[in-house]
């Protein structure tokens, strides 16, 4: 027979471990088809996690992704959450997972650092500022699968070089002014 003080022990013991249990099982909330849309346009700040339901790293990551959300203030405006939908990923340029795409102000910006929670919430939190100067006639963005590639870029590289992007349709002087003669190209 067990004695108060080691059931007490005991109790609490079992108590801490489902606390772990259910911290380690967390997830994101999960949004779908056209929820996303009405997201990053409701919002100015938007993480999404892109996952599947049968993919390992993306169990192994998500739990990641929570620690790193739960880093941050209610003040620094992000919401945080998750899909499924591989229809959805494609739509975004995502063929493999586990991603995550960070919306700020609707233009995408994809995460390809270490996924630990202290530098996911840091990266988020840097990435609130644009760091790729958009041309156009009136100093544009560039097609919509490539727009994550560069702000990532640009997120590496601020303060070392200027990024930009151009889009032709809008500015079609542009492409007489910098002798484009297809695109994509990339002058450095």
């Amino acid at each position: 027979m067990m004695s108060k003080t080691s059931f007490s022990v005991f109790s609490l013991f079992v108590s801490l471990c489902l606390l772990e249990i259910s911290i380690a099982f967390q997830f994101l909330p999960q949004i779908e088809g056209d929820q996303i849309n009405k997201l990053i346009e409701a919002k100015k700040h938007v993480a999404i996690f892109f996952k599947t339901d049968d993919c390992h790293d993306c169990r192994q990551k998500e739990p990641i992704i929570v620690k790193a959300n739960s880093l941050l203030t209610e003040n620094d405006g992000i919401t945080v959450v998750a899909v499924s939908d591989h229809r959805i990923g494609r739509e975004f340029g995502i063929y493999l997972y586990p991603k995550l795409l960070y919306f700020r102000n609707k233009v995408p910006i994809l995460y390809d650092e270490k996924y630990e929670p202290e530098l996911v919430s840091e990266w988020l939190l840097r990435n609130r500022e644009s760091f790729v100067v958009h041309l156009n006639d009136d100093n544009c963005a560039t097609s919509k699968l490539y727009i994550p590639m560069w702000e990532g870029m640009a997120d590496r590289l601020k303060r070392k070089i200027n990024v930009a992007t151009v889009d032709l349709a809008v500015s079609p002087k542009l492409k007489t002014r910098f002798d484009v003669a297809r695109t994509p190209i990339v002058y450095l």
